[in-house]
């Protein structure tokens, strides 16, 4: 049982990473972001069907 407790420590590491992904999703970590890059690029493609609409 003890030697499972080594290697849970491994473990811990881990985690400690994931939150600093958290702060990446604004920074350098676009790892979550990929999900919130796709609204974004289907607002442009709104605006353009809209701009010919107002030269009618």
């Amino acid at each position: 049982m003890e030697d499972h407790t080594q290697t849970y420590q491994p473990t811990q590491p881990e985690p400690g990473p994931m939150p600093e992904q958290s702060q990446g999703e604004t920074g350098p970590m676009p790892t979550d972001m990929p999900a919130a890059t796709p609204p974004p690029a289907m607002q442009p493609p709104v605006v353009p069907p809209a701009a010919p609409a107002s030269d009618d």
